[in-house]
């Protein structure tokens, strides 16, 4: 605040401005007061913000135990056995002691092109073809290439293979080929058109040791010799390609693609084929003038069929491989009939055949037993009986069999893998029982019946064993019920903190909240909520009863009952004996009978129900505190392990409302202790919807929220109150000053004119 006037005091010679502000500090004294009380407010507001904070970390903590997966946990442990072979459990899964012995491992089933025949998928090479459009699977590079020592030289890709074997091969002093010795035996190069290979003739015997021919050298350039496969071994007569040269080009389209046989069946160049049959058969596409070899053997590899399929251009084979191991076949068609399940799955063309692995569509050749020996590997044949044949070796020494490892049965147009082809399935022998098979490395419940117990192998040798024992796992639970403990102290310990009085000696402080009922009452409510009713609920599973022994059903005569007692020679000494039955003569409702030992007959009786707490698993409050404390760790684990089905009831049992209850003849709510918490703290905080009633926390923050309000309200007219003063007594002050000048001046007048008439 301030004043119009700078300077004051000019005229009364008193500086009155800081009187003014005095006057106002003191009248500003509701203000602070409301102000610290604001700040207190929002302080307040800030501590059930962090209550709440701690409430629901609480909650976490209490909804965690809710998992009833907890307490059914398994832990496995390998006692020996090959690291290859491990084992897991899952929740529930059975406990024991497994013994594995492993008989076979899985694979995959793989049918090839080359199981079928010798002939090879991809034309040989042209001679006269440029250098650069050979169909080889390493494309030719210019520069030099070496043999014996002479170097020769390939400065353009244009000139064909013919006139580069024309120039190894030149006659010069009346030698073919290259003679860098000159002694008249030369070294030439020549294309087997029958193998698709090179044949190198070194010019000397094959018993001869000097002078073999060296292809390559260090300084070599151009990878021809390596193009052509001449990578072999230095030997004397000729050298040959270690393989076929031509290949089936998978950059091109699959018309160009140098295949050894022409495309027929085609729609415009479209064709397809299935993988599979019926519903299920994927359908896979091709355009022979647009898609290349790889684009068709992607598409396989990326559809349903769950194959992979590839071209191997070294052995000029096609493979298709199941993805997953198991003897489970592969089955592929091309034909517009064979899928009598689904009569959409027509298949047109013939890429299954010209890759080898599908009969021809059509087979004219018929059976010539007279003549086994010109039969060659791959050749087809049709039989008297309209049954078709392939050869798998050549010159078949008997005629075409199911029994035959020479021929096998093939339908035109349709690719289905052979008895050699076919993976093998898993097969192990659990605890010595009987072979248990899979088609995976993998043997879940599904294959050995061990609910919840699987074994996996990886790099694993038939014959490798292990052992391993699944046990009950209380860790997990533990950790959890020890999460709970530890988030229910700190919520008990900051409520302390809020409304706890501190005394130091003489001197008493009270916290922020002390006094407040309901904050003071939340740690006992807490508290009285985790340790639960002390009566017994009949049908809650943590309630347990007198019984021995539980049946289903009991006559009114007490046969069932009567039989167990012969059954088990109950006498004298077995007196207290109590059976439960849950259906007593029909009538759904449960009874009991102790054995009386005196009589030797079954008596009715009362059972005498007891509940399982809080103590009973080794937690309890400490005296006189809110705090839960872990009194008993050993109790704790002992009770997961034998009794985890009591202990899941006491903490989460599932809330059910209006359970008739036996012992009380009522009908009562059951409910687990963490489910009755977490209502509790949500009733706390945000109250309850159908009620109205909108909970403790919030409402105390409302509260605080209001008064808030009506404080900034009356701050504000305060703060005009105080302006308004501040004008009022500057005003003062001001005409104070203007009538001590006014007087001022008359007085200098007054003895201005005495002064004058006391001169006269």
């Amino acid at each position: 605040m301030g004043s119009d006037l700078k300077l004051t005091g000019l005229a009364s010679g008193m500086d009155w401005q800081p009187i003014v502000e005095k006057l106002l500090e003191l009248e500003a004294a509701p203000k602070i007061r409301l102000e610290a009380q604001k700040k207190e407010n929002e302080a307040k507001v800030s501590d059930l913000g962090l209550l709440k904070s701690q409430l629901d970390t609480l909650k976490g903590a209490s909804a965690a135990l809710q998992n009833n997966d907890l307490f059914e946990s398994r832990s496995v442990q390998k006692i020996s056995g090959n690291d290859g072979i491990s084992a897991s459990a899952s929740t529930g899964a059975l406990t024991g002691e497994f013994s594995i012995l492993v008989e076979s491992v899985a694979s995959r089933t793989q049918i090839s092109s080359s199981n079928r025949s010798s002939e090879r998928l991809s034309n040989g090479i042209d001679l006269n073809t440029p250098l650069n459009e050979l169909p080889l699977n390493s494309p030719i590079t210019p520069g030099t290439f070496t043999i014996s020592g002479k170097t020769l030289s390939i400065t353009s890709l244009d000139v064909t293979l013919q006139e580069l074997l024309d120039e190894i091969n030149a006659t010069n002093a009346g030698v073919d080929g290259v003679n860098p010795e000159g002694d008249g035996s030369g070294i030439t190069f020549n294309y087997d058109a029958n193998e698709d290979k090179i044949l190198v003739s070194s010019g000397i015997a094959d018993e001869d040791s000097v002078n073999l021919v060296v292809l390559g050298s260090s300084t070599d350039s151009s990878n021809f010799l390596q193009a052509m496969k001449l990578i072999g071994p230095t030997s004397a007569g000729t050298i040959s390609s270690t393989n076929a040269l031509a290949s089936l080009d998978m950059s091109v389209s699959l018309a160009n693609a140098n295949f050894a046989s022409a495309f027929t069946g085609l729609n415009s160049g479209l064709g397809n084929f299935f993988i599979g049959e019926g519903e299920g058969a994927v359908r896979i596409d091709y355009d022979i003038n647009n898609d290349t070899l790889d684009d068709l053997l992607n598409r396989v590899n990326d559809s349903s069929a769950n194959i992979f399929m590839f071209y191997d251009p070294i052995s000029d084979r096609v493979v298709a491989r199941n993805k997953e191991p198991g003897a489970v076949g592969i089955v592929m068609h091309e034909t517009q009939d064979w899928d009598s399940i689904s009569s959409a799955n027509k298949g047109n063309g013939n890429l299954l055949a010209l890759v080898g692995l599908a009969a021809p569509s059509t087979i004219s050749d018929n059976y010539d037993s007279l003549n086994l020996s010109n039969y060659t590997k791959g050749e087809f044949v049709k039989m008297p009986d309209d049954t078709y044949w392939q050869a798998l070796t050549d010159a078949p020494s008997a005629d075409p069999d199911a029994d035959s490892e020479e021929w096998v049965q093939v339908i035109p147009g349709v690719v289905r893998s052979m008895a050699s082809e076919l993976g093998a399935n898993a097969s192990v022998r659990i605890n010595g029982g009987d072979l248990i098979y899979s088609t995976e490395n993998t043997f879940s419940s599904s294959q050995h019946g061990y609910d919840g117990v699987t074994f996996n192998f990886a790099q694993v040798s038939i014959g490798s064993t292990a052992t391993f024992t699944v046990a009950k796992d209380s860790s997990t639970a533990e950790s959890a019920i020890s999460q709970f403990v530890e988030e229910f102290n700190d919520a008990q310990e900051y409520i302390s903190s809020l409304t706890r009085v501190n005394q130091t000696g003489d001197e008493v402080q009270s916290s922020r909240f002390t006094g407040n009922m309901e904050l003071s009452r939340l740690g006992s409510q807490l508290r009285r909520t985790i340790f639960g009713s002390s009566v017994p609920h009949s049908e809650s599973k943590a309630t347990v009863d007198s019984a021995n022994l539980t049946i289903s059903a009991n006559n009114a005569t007490n046969d069932e009952i009567n039989a167990i007692a012969t059954q088990m020679s109950l006498d004298a000494s077995d007196d207290g004996y109590v059976i439960k039955v849950l259906n007593q003569d029909s009538t759904s409702q449960s009874a009991y009978f102790e054995w009386d030992g005196d009589s030797l007959a079954w008596q009715s009786t009362s059972p005498a129900f007891s509940t399982f707490r809080l103590a009973s698993i080794g937690l309890d409050f400490g005296t006189s505190s809110n705090k839960l404390n872990i009194e008993d760790s050993a109790l704790l684990s002992k009770q997961i392990e034998e009794n985890p089905e009591l202990v899941m009831a006491l903490f989460s049992e599932v809330p059910t409302e209006a359970v008739y209850d036996s012992i009380t003849q009522t009908n009562r709510d059951l409910e687990g202790i963490t489910y009755s918490l977490n209502d509790y703290i949500d009733n706390f905080l945000s109250g309850n919807d159908t009620t109205g009633y909108k909970g403790a926390h919030q409402a105390m923050i409302d509260s605080l929220d209001s008064q808030n309000e009506r404080i900034d309200e009356k701050i504000v007219r305060l703060d005009k109150y105080l302006e308004s003063r501040e004008k009022i007594l500057n005003e003062g002050f001001m005409r104070m000053e203007e009538m001590q000048s006014k007087m001022d001046t008359q007085m200098q007048t007054l003895q201005s004119t005495f002064n004058n008439n006391k001169k006269n």
